[in-house]
């Protein structure tokens, strides 16, 4: 396990399944839509529950090892970004993705295009994933 603390979001594949279905039929084609996965659970809390579900003990018979995060991984699962708001559907358990932030035009994103290709030449994986970042960020400046 990664963390003590590590939490995610769990559901059914019927679940799961169900949703979309019911997403597809409330979309005009497009769009960005969160399914409601109910509270985050504790991953810690999960793994010593199946254990005790097999009739074992946890830490006696089956030992649970932290490895720590790894490289981009978070802690905790963030489904809606800062500049983003969810905005309630027709059904209580699939709520639209806004962004507030303003669309990037044709240009800038051609202007991405053309930073990225030229940051690729270089094949630094390090530089190439700043230059996203930055781009993210202030994209009015790129």
């Amino acid at each position: 396990m990664t963390h003590p603390d590590a939490t995610r979001y769990f559901m059914t594949i019927q679940e799961a399944c169900g949703l979309v279905i019911l997403t597809a039929t409330i979309t005009d084609g497009g769009g960005l839509f969160l399914l409601d996965m109910g509270a985050p659970i504790r991953i810690a809390h999960l793994a010593a529950n199946m254990i005790r579900m097999r009739g074992l003990r946890v830490e006696r018979d089956v030992p649970i090892a932290y490895t720590g995060l790894r490289p981009g991984e978070r802690l905790h699962e963030v489904l809606v970004g800062p500049s983003e708001q969810l905005v309630p559907t027709t059904f209580s358990k699939i709520n639209r993705v806004m962004n507030r932030a303003e669309t990037p035009t044709l240009a800038t994103i051609d202007q991405w295009l053309q930073t990225l290709q030229k940051t690729l030449t270089c094949r630094d994986r390090a530089l190439v994933r700043a230059r996203l970042f930055d781009m993210l960020r202030e994209p009015a400046q790129i």
